[in-house]
This record gives C-alpha cells, structure tokens and sequence, in this order.
C-alpha cells in the first residue's frame, strides 16, 4: 500500500505540469520455472543471481540449494522488463556456488505493464498546484502509515479544509489533468507495485485485489482533486479513513454521519461493540465505541458544509443492535454554526453497556417514540444539551 501510494506522491506532479512519465514496462517477470538439480553446485543461499537470454533484460533471481544440489527455493529478485512467456533464462556457471553447471529455466507468466497513454493536452497545471498535490498525497501517506502500519514515528496529519474555493486558474487546470490521467495513475500504481514485488504475486495480487487497488487510487485521485480546490486535506484522509477501517476494522467507528436535510430511515443496525470506560465523579461511564448516528464532523467546526442551517437531519423508524456503543449523539461542539440539531421518532436502542441518545455541548434534539434497552445510561443531556419529548 505505501509502495504505491509513494509512486502516486512521486508522479503526481508530473501529471499535473504534463510531463511525460515513464510508465511500468511490459514484460516484467512474475512466474517462472524452477531448475534441475545438479550436484556441482554448493549448499547455500544465492541472491540477486544474474540471468541471461530471454527477449528481456536485467531479471536477477534468489535460489536456496541444499547437500545434493537441487534448488529447494527459487524466486524472482528483480523481474526486469521486456521478457515474453516461453522465454528460456540462464544462469551462468559457476554462479550457484561450487562447480555448478550453466542452468536453464523457462519463462511462464509476464507482467502486462502499463498500457495506457498519458494524457498530455493542455491546458497544464501550475507548479504551485503540483506541489500542493503532492502535499496531500504526503498526508494520505503518513496517515496510513501511522494509523495502519502503526509507525509512531510518523506524523498523524490534522484534518483541514476550506469553505471557499481556489479559483486561480493554475489549480483549476490541475484538476483537469488529474481527472483525464486517473485511470493511468490507478494503472500505473498497480503495475508498479507488481513489478517492484514479484514474490507476491500468488499471495497478494490476486485479479480481485488488483481492482480494489485501483479503486482506492481513483478515490485518492478524486481526494486530490477536491483539496486542491477547497485547500486541505479533508479529502484525502476521508479516503484514507476508508482505507484504514477496511484493514483494521469498523467496529469502534461511527457509522453515520448527519448533515442539513438529511435523513435515515427505515433499517436495523447492528455491529458497533465497545467497552464502558472508567467511571467519571458522578459514577456514570462512557462507550469507548461510536455512535449509529452523529452530527458530521467535517473538517472541523468551522466548515460550514455540514452545518444544520434550514432542516434537522431526521432519523426514523431505525433500531440500534451493538455493545459500548451509542446510537445518537447530538454534539453542538462539532459545528460553529448552525442549528446543532438532530429530531427522530420510532428511534429503539437496544445497546448493552451503551448510551441510547447523548446530547451535549448545547446541542438540539426533538425525540418522539424513542426507546432505549439494557443500556448503561438510556438518555443523557450534558454540558447544556437540549432535548425535548
């Protein structure tokens, strides 16, 4: 994953200025055969063992030989470029340790590379753009990882965004570069991470995994593109969020968000499960999971997007099923503006060790027909929260 996103970060500039890039090459080596054995050759372990022949160049090979000669394990090092199915490759003499015999073996499966054409036309982006692009990818980077790969010491970047849009026409040109080259840049990271790890193919590159890597980078794509216009980075770790949930799991997550006029009607929810936190001075506890539905955060409570402005968001005839959990939370905290508002009927909360409805922080609700079952606290108003019943 950080294999390819770091090729993104190191190319995306390039396709914003319309500079030409050199794609992933055809003919990369990913499966070949395994050599006989020949009882010249010296017990040990080989690596980055040059081949030759081929219509291809540069492939090395890794071979592990033991006390009668035959190679135990054979992979590909460096899979080179060029090389078509059927090729026979050679190792030189004398390579495998001892008085080992020139050995040959066959080529069965090759890289496609990528195929796809760089769109070039103007208008380009500007420099500006470009390194502000690569800005954001930096973010998706150090948020995976730091949040997946669990590497402390890299930084965990803060959410930013804007409510008014970049116009100047060197960012809006950059956009267009980006969308007319996504399928190329969503090509060329999977091509290039094949190529760059030929000993995962059986395990990891499979043809469902390619498409979801695909998918991924079309969605850091579009990430990009919004935060070049809305300057931040409130895209790109939303996308990467999604990334990070589909490793590590959701069961913690909030599962939905609220905004002006929205509505969520009509379903049973189940799957959130937490734990109760330590008691607080007054002998009540919190979930450590998140809420069914909440208030949108956005990129913070100044963006105005998700601010309750004209309609409540309404929920309606939904049942909650989850443990250490919350099933609304109205937090007036996550908006500077607006309402801070949430209204439902027909609302049940069946969460064990969870709060029903929470409202806080001078947030707004109307309940009518909500019920609340084996929670530890069934409806809770804190710190100038408002309900009315």
């Amino acid at each position: 994953t950080l294999q390819g996103i770091d090729r993104l970060r190191n190319i995306i500039d390039d396709i914003i200025t319309n500079t030409p890039i050199t794609p992933t090459a055809a003919g990369y080596l990913k499966t070949v055969t395994t050599p006989i054995a020949d009882v010249n050759r010296s017990v040990g372990t080989y690596t980055g063992v040059a081949v030759t022949g081929g219509s291809g160049s540069s492939a090395t090979v890794d071979a592990t030989v033991d006390g009668v000669g035959a190679i135990t394990a054979f992979s590909i090092n460096n899979s080179g470029t060029g090389y078509t199915v059927g090729d026979t490759l050679t190792i030189g003499a004398g390579l495998l340790g001892g008085s080992s015999l020139a050995t040959t073996f066959t080529v069965s499966t090759v890289g496609a590379g990528n195929t796809l054409t760089q769109d070039t036309n103007a208008p380009a982006g500007s420099a500006p753009a470009a390194s502000a692009a690569v800005g954001i990818v930096d973010d998706i980077y150090d948020y995976i990882n730091y949040n997946v790969i669990g590497d402390s010491t890299s930084p965990d970047p803060v959410m930013s965004g804007s409510n008014l849009p970049q116009t100047a026409v060197g960012y809006t040109d950059a956009v267009l570069r980006l969308i007319e080259n996504k399928e190329f840049l969503a090509t060329e990271v999977v091509e290039y991470t094949k190529k760059t790890n030929p000993g995962a193919f059986l395990t990891y590159f499979t043809a469902a995994n390619e498409l979801k890597c695909k998918r991924d980078v079309r969605e850091y794509v579009d990430a990009v593109a919004h935060d070049l216009i809305y300057t931040g980075n409130y895209k790109a770790l939303v996308a990467a969020k999604y990334y990070e949930v589909a490793v590590t799991g959701s069961l913690t997550q909030d599962m939905f968000y609220l905004r002006n006029g929205t509505g969520l009607r009509n379903c049973t929810l189940q799957g959130l499960t937490g734990t109760l936190g330590t008691a607080n001075g007054y002998g009540t506890q919190r979930p450590t999971a998140g809420a069914y539905a909440s208030l949108d955060p956005g990129w913070g409570p100044a963006h105005e997007d998700v601010w309750i402005t004209n309609k409540s968001p309404y929920v309606q005839n939904v049942s909650t099923f989850g443990t250490g959990c919350v099933g609304l939370k109205v937090d007036g905290a996550l908006h500077n503006g607006g309402n801070d508002s949430v209204v439902a009927n027909d609302f049940t909360q069946i969460l064990s060790d969870g709060i029903g409805f929470w409202v806080t922080n001078l947030g707004r609700s109307e309940l009518v027909s909500v019920f609340t079952y084996y929670n530890h606290i069934g409806y809770l108003a804190e710190n100038g929260g408002k309900v009315r019943a």
